[in-house]
C-alpha cells in the first residue's frame, strides 16, 4: 500500500507541475485545448488524492497491528531473557560481549 500511496503522490506532483507550466502559458486564455487539459488534471488530481487518503486510513490499522507485533516479540524477547539470567551475560555480538557491567573489589562498574 505505500508504494500505491507513493506512486499517487509522486503521480499528483506531476500533474501539479504540468498544470501550472500551462497557466503561465501566454496562449493559455486564448487556448482551449490548454483549458481542457488543466480542468482534467484538476479532476484527476483530487480523485487521487482521494485515493491517497483512503489509502492512509486502510493502513493505519496495519500500522497498529505491526507496532503490536514488534512490541510483543520486544517482550518475548526481553522476557525469554530474564527467565534465563546466564543467557544474558553470555550474549555477543560483532563487538564483542554486551555491556553488562559488573563492580570491581570497590563497587565501581567495570
Amino acid at each position: 500500500i505505500g508504494d500505491r500511496i507513493a506512486e499517487l503522490e509522486n503521480s499528483i506532483r506531476k500533474l501539479q507541475s504540468s498544470n501550472e507550466f500551462m497557466l503561465g502559458c501566454p496562449e493559455f486564455k486564448e487556448d482551449k485545448d490548454l483549458q481542457d487539459a488543466v480542468k482534467e488534471n484538476k479532476e484527476v488530481i483530487v480523485k487521487r488524492m482521494k485515493l491517497v487518503e483512503e489509502l492512509k486510513e486502510e493502513l493505519k490499522p496495519h500500522e497498529r497491528r505491526t507496532s503490536k507485533k514488534k512490541i510483543e516479540a520486544l517482550d518475548n524477547k526481553e522476557s525469554s531473557s530474564l527467565s534465563n539470567p546466564s543467557k544474558l551475560a553470555r550474549k555477543e555480538d560483532s563487538k564483542g560481549p554486551r555491556a553488562i557491567k559488573k563492580p570491581d573489589e570497590e563497587g565501581f562498574l567495570l
